[in-house]
């Protein structure tokens, strides 16, 4: 047993026979990280060892958000690793009607990403979102028996559009 003080204690939860362990934090990881699982009806794993993700920097468009998210917005980062994702939410609300339009992606690390062809018409030419959540996520999997351990990690970054002065 480790005589070192744990970061953070996962519990085990049993949802009709469905076994996940599930914590989340909202303070940065140390450099270092090591999950240990003692194993019970989910296989035991031990010393699997997860880094931070690296920091998110969206450099267009620039935060804080000067203009809407619009159909045809690009949004430009530095690249991230094979190891990450990036994911997007953009959302817009009309008071007038009390509507509102969330669209989420979820996309490859690559520094860049505008809405398909395909988004850009669903979304029309008059799409103004104003509220955006974009970051980085980096996960690893472990498998072992018929149990899945997927680790993951988001820095992210998020911008409000409060209109024209």
């Amino acid at each position: 047993m480790s005589t070192e003080p744990s970061y953070l204690d996962v519990d085990r939860t049993d949802d009709d026979g469905n076994v996940y362990y599930f914590a989340q934090t909202s303070a940065a990881l140390p450099d270092a990280i090591s999950l240990t699982i003692p194993g019970d009806v989910f296989p035991a794993f031990s010393g699997v060892s997860f880094g931070p993700v690296p920091t998110f920097s969206l450099t267009s468009p620039s935060l804080p958000l000067d203009m809407p998210i619009t159909e045809e917005t690009a949004f430009v980062w530095q690249a991230g690793s094979d190891d990450s994702i990036v994911s997007l939410a953009v959302s817009s609300f009309d008071a007038a009607t009390s509507e509102t339009v969330s669209v989420v992606c979820n996309v490859e690390d690559d520094g860049a990403f505008s809405f398909s062809a395909e988004t850009q018409a669903e979304l029309g030419a008059d799409f103004e979102a104003q509220f955006l959540i974009i970051g980085r996520i980096a996960y690893r999997v472990e498998e072992k028996d018929d149990a899945l351990l997927v680790l993951m990690n988001l820095n992210q970054e998020r911008g409000i559009y409060l209109g024209s002065e």
